[in-house]
């Protein structure tokens, strides 16, 4: 039994032993590799520097040489674009117009926010700089806000036909999530298509027969602006003012009663506009966030389209009338919103002259 015990004793001994081995050897596998890179880092950096040397001394034709190998496998992306300047730089006093191309569109990949410095940098760099078009073809992300919305009551139906009824109309706060893109066009101004999903929310306080009730409704679109947007300067800061167009289309509508008529939460869509359309005017403010361009504005929408296309009254809707005890009158459901975006620019610089 005892010798049982000791064999037991010296697996697991020898258990631990292999386990403290196999951490060893990965801890120096991993120690080694650090060191690796580290040392490779330190020599690319090394190499850079004596690039510059190089050039800085008219030793111009052996600066590709130098930086070769660390531009295959070495450099870090801040690294290769001052690799690519100075290649750039290299290949127009070398007079080779192709190769100085082809420094210039890797500068523009690996930083493609670079913009020259007339104060440091030669014409023969700018000239070849501003040949190529480094501004981003488009910027996209991701919009969201809140709205209000101002009802304009065109005609009011009610169930005494056409004797108005006491009513107040309110907006609840509603909101609207989607993605936003811009298109630069020209000198400061913009395309700005925008795909969002909204709701708005709006409640009529009524009184029907001498008893007040309410009735709320929840509507679900999805909206497309298209709109004109401005920039006001190049500061940090930069004031916008936008104009344009929008479509949206119904998704649903909800309906519910309350007070003294109360009815369960009811579909209504078909009782509305499948497609509504407003014209749009806003203002806000830009300015540039990390990677990206964040925006806050306002804006408010003047529907060109009443609710529905129905002028309905008790005699010609009147299971509407049952369920919530007032007819469907006609109205155009303006907004004001607010919102805040963030958009990434997406560059695709080539030669254009």
């Amino acid at each position: 039994m005892i010798s049982a015990m000791r064999r037991k004793k010296r697996r697991l001994e020898d258990l631990i032993l292999c386990r403290s081995f196999r951490r060893g050897i990965l801890l120096v596998f991993i120690v080694l590799i650090n060191a690796t890179s580290s040392f490779s880092q330190n020599f690319c950096t090394q190499t850079l520097k004596q690039a510059q040397e190089a050039f800085d001394e008219g030793r111009i034709s052996a600066v590709p040489g130098i930086l070769e190998q660390c531009l295959k496998n070495g450099f870090n992306k801040e690294e290769k674009a001052t690799a690519y300047r100075l290649l750039a730089l290299t290949y127009v006093y070398l007079d080779e117009p192709v190769k100085a191309d082809e420094a210039m569109l890797m500068l523009l990949k690996f930083k493609p926010e670079y913009k020259i410095n007339p104060s440091v940098d030669p014409s023969e760099f700018i000239n070849l700089y501003n040949g190529f078009r480094t501004d981003p073809i488009y910027r996209l992300g991701v919009k969201g806000g809140a709205n209000f919305m101002i009802i304009d009551l065109v005609k009011m139906n009610s169930t005494n036909g056409d004797i108005a009824e006491e009513i107040r109309i309110k907006s609840n706060v509603g909101f609207q999530l989607g993605v936003a893109s811009e298109i630069p066009w020209k000198n400061n101004l913009e395309i700005c298509p925008e795909l969002l999903f909204t709701t708005k929310e709006l409640k009529f306080d009524y009184e029907s027969a001498g008893q007040r009730s309410n009735y709320k409704e929840r509507v679900n679109q999805v909206s497309l602006p298209v709109l004109l947007k401005y920039s006001i300067g190049k500061k940090n800061y930069i004031p916008t003012v936008n104009a344009g167009i929008e479509v949206n289309y119904l998704i649903s509508a909800i309906g519910s009663t309350g007070g003294h008529n109360v009815s369960p939460s009811t579909e209504v869509t078909s009782y509305r506009r499948a497609l509504g359309y407003a014209l749009v005017i806003g203002s806000g403010v830009k300015s540039k966030f990390g990677p990206g361009v964040i925006s806050a504005g306002i804006r408010f929408f003047y529907s060109l389209r009443t609710s529905t296309d129905k002028k309905e009254s008790y005699s010609d809707n009147a299971a509407y009338v049952l369920s919530y005890g007032m007819a469907n009158s006609l109205y155009k459901m303006n907004t004001f919103n607010f919102n805040v975006s963030y958009l990434i620019p997406i560059y695709k610089p080539k030669r254009i002259k």
